[in-house]
């Protein structure tokens, strides 16, 4: 097997996917997004917050049920979708492109700062990895892992220089590698949008 653990971290080393991603996470701590890139994730989450309204006759009652019950457990306001998007509507107004690219410098900073001095110390990394795998000539065959290896291959993605980059450059990137970048974006703004909910 251990040519296994070759190959999964030489793959890792080489997709042009991984390495857009881990560089993306550095980038967008150190540089934040642009106005533009913001109006367009804000506007996505509006759109996705008003078809989960418009839907609110169709969820079955579990799936309320666990939404209260979680929300509950985490001292959150308790609204039906209906109410979630007006709230939305009303904070998604009042987020500034400072505030987000704050909020995202500290909820990356785990990442993008993983084995420096002075980083916040991680609480687990989790890597999702299948438990069997194909490989030509061998057929299939069970996946090991170590630790080690992880956390080497996560140093190593981390070692490529980062720098800003303009604006139609970035929106070409958006348009090539949606997901994977957006995430990171969307989430900073769903972070931002729930501080501002929790000073109203």
């Amino acid at each position: 097997m251990d040519g296994m653990h070759h190959d999964w971290e030489g793959e890792c080393e080489r997709n042009a996917e991984s390495r857009l991603h881990v560089y993306n996470v550095r980038r967008l701590k150190e540089f934040g997004v642009t106005q533009g890139e913001l109006a367009r994730y804000m506007d996505a989450l509006l759109k996705d917050s008003e078809q989960l309204a418009a839907m609110i006759d169709n969820v079955p009652s579990v799936d309320n049920l666990d939404f209260i019950m979680e929300s509950d457990a985490l001292g959150h306001t308790v609204m039906d979708q209906r109410q979630g998007h007006e709230c939305l509507v009303g904070v998604a107004e009042t987020v500034t492109l400072e505030e987000v690219n704050s909020t995202g410098a500290k909820v990356l900073e785990f990442i993008s700062e993983f084995g420096s001095p002075g980083a916040p110390l991680p609480a687990a990394i989790v890597a999702c990895v299948p438990k069997k795998v194909h490989i030509d000539g061998l057929g299939e065959m069970d996946f090991k892992i170590s630790p080690h290896e992880i956390t080497d291959a996560i140093k190593k993605g981390l070692q490529q220089p980062i720098q800003a980059e303009q604006e139609v450059l970035r929106e070409i990137e958006q348009d090539l590698s949606g997901f994977q970048c957006g995430l990171a974006h969307f989430f900073w703004a769903i972070c931002t949008m729930e501080a501002h909910i929790g000073r109203t």
